[in-house]
């Protein structure tokens, strides 16, 4: 589209449209204090107040973007663009304020470009369109006009001045060829990872050691407890049932319906019978996925099934069989096989176990680490081969084997989870065989490596990949510097949102 503007330029056509924006532009910017705002404040900034007209106005083109670029988008999505809208309006009013203050200056012809660009003032093929940009200015079009100058000038700055810190970015060529070989330098490791979690039961505390470690770290027992609260010491009423369901069908008609509840009636008549087992007419008829398990749910509270059938189900006594119940899934029969009656724990009916298994998780990891470091040694010399089996025995460890990654690789494959450690430990292993000297910690624990094969990058393909290596670190340090000014921009600045925006 830039491209087409710029080559139309002579046309009357172009220089119509162009005459027209800078007209609105003059016209209306001289006339826009007469006007006063008798609206909202959304936000201020460093003292800028920032209304809720400007936040509007701002959401209808970004909206506008998202549609053409997705016809599909959700109200709830377009209603989501306003915060990042706002967000977006803060933070470019204070680039904007840096960059008048730093001198940069924006033209007004930049302006105007700027406006026969912008998609939301354009049709489906990517033309300016001037009545969606008279629709936009709408009936106050001489404060709004105004305004579309203000910002677009803002916009423009905000490129102008992060333009100008990216291109200071230099990336020398010894980063470019680091990188070129961490990239394409591979490595293939056998593996021992040690879990910390291996080593929980292994923590024990006597009766004197217990009762000085809750004097310790009694807030820290307090804090465990409060965590856990709900999901171990106060659990709701639960049951334990079984179910038999009827589906209703693709075709669900009153006719069908009537099949499933007639058939479902018969089937209820077996259940309530004399020595009827549930279990194997569940299995037999119901339909749903439970029926391999003879309709078993296990045991659930109150919250976790639809409501028609948590109601039937807990105003039953045990071994109590339901009428039939009528949800979206279908029709079900209920069998309830054991209830669990709501139970609260107070904190000093469980100090010792909360204690244990706060202990646990602050100790298993140095004995995980202790273990580990057995390992390590052993495997690189200090055991014999039958010593090695027995250590690996202790903790039922297997050697798995990575397959090949290179040096840019986030995590060791198979090792599970964003490991960038043990990837710079496996890539200072340089003989096929050598061992890490000590053990890696992870997430998880720790981890012994062994290299089992490696490659290196060819000579060759330095020179093909130079430059795209180069502008692919620019690109990425010139966010990076970026996003660093803009924290520190926000970081130090006066800003308040309006509660509800």
């Amino acid at each position: 589209m830039l491209g087409y503007l710029r080559n139309q330029t002579n046309s009357f056509f172009i220089k119509g449209i162009i005459v027209l924006i800078s007209l609105s532009f003059i016209l209306f910017f001289g006339s826009a204090a007469l006007f006063s705002d008798r609206t909202q404040v959304v936000a201020e900034v460093n003292g800028y107040a920032i209304r809720d007209t400007e936040l509007n106005r701002e959401w209808q083109l970004a909206a506008r973007r998202a549609q053409r670029f997705n016809p599909e988008i959700s109200d709830d999505d377009i209603q989501r663009l306003r915060a990042q809208v706002l967000d977006n309006i803060i933070e470019r009013h204070l680039i904007t304020e840096e960059a008048r203050s730093q001198g940069f200056v924006i033209s007004r012809d930049q302006v105007q470009r700027a406006v026969l660009e912008e998609p939301g003032f354009q049709d489906d093929e990517g033309n300016f369109d001037m009545e969606r940009y008279k629709a936009y200015l709408g009936s106050n079009a001489t404060r709004n006009a105004a305004r579309l100058q203000e910002d677009y000038e803002e916009r423009l700055l905000y490129s102008s001045i992060v333009d100008f810190i990216g291109d200071s970015i230099v990336i020398g060529p010894q980063e470019v060829r680091d990188t070129y070989e961490r990239e394409n330098s591979k490595r293939n490791v056998e593996f021992l990872k040690i879990n910390s979690s291996r080593f929980r039961n292994a923590v024990s505390l006597g009766e004197e050691e217990l009762k000085a470690f809750i004097a310790e770290q009694g807030e820290a027992i307090r804090e465990r407890y409060d965590r856990d609260f709900d999901r171990k010491y106060n659990q709701p009423k639960k049951v334990s049932a079984r179910h038999i369901l009827l589906k209703f069908g693709d075709n669900d008609d009153d006719s069908s319906r009537a099949e499933i509840r007639t058939r479902m009636e018969e089937i209820l008549a077996l259940a309530k019978a004399d020595g009827s087992d549930f279990a194997a007419l569940a299995s037999e008829h119901s339909e749903d996925s439970s029926a391999s398990r003879g309709g078993d749910l296990g045991f659930f509270d109150k919250g976790r099934m639809v409501e028609e059938f948590s109601d039937a189900a807990f105003a039953l006594e045990i071994g109590g069989i339901s009428g039939i119940v009528e949800t979206r899934y279908g029709l079900h029969i209920i069998k309830v096989e054991d209830i669990q009656e709501a139970s609260t724990k107070a904190l000093e009916e469980v100090r010792d176990e909360v204690a244990l298994d706060l202990a646990r998780e602050e100790r298993a990891p140095e004995l995980a680490r202790s273990y580990a470091e057995r390992l390590t040694g052993a495997l690189n010399g200090s055991l014999d081969e039958p010593a090695i089996e027995a250590l690996l025995a202790e903790q039922s460890l297997s050697v798995q084997e990575s397959g090949p990654f290179n040096g840019g690789a986030r995590a060791v494959p198979k090792l599970g989870g964003a490991t960038p450690e043990a990837v710079a430990a496996a890539f200072q292993l340089n003989e096929i065989g050598a061992v890490t000297a000590a053990p890696v910690q992870i997430p998880a624990g720790w981890v012994v490596m062994r290299l089992k094969d490696k490659s290196e990058p060819s000579a060759n393909g330095f020179e093909e990949d130079r430059e795209s290596i180069r502008k692919r670190l620019q690109r990425a340090r010139r966010s990076q510097a970026v996003e660093s000014w803009k924290r520190d921009l926000k970081a130090n600045a006066q800003i308040q949102v309006r509660p509800g925006v």
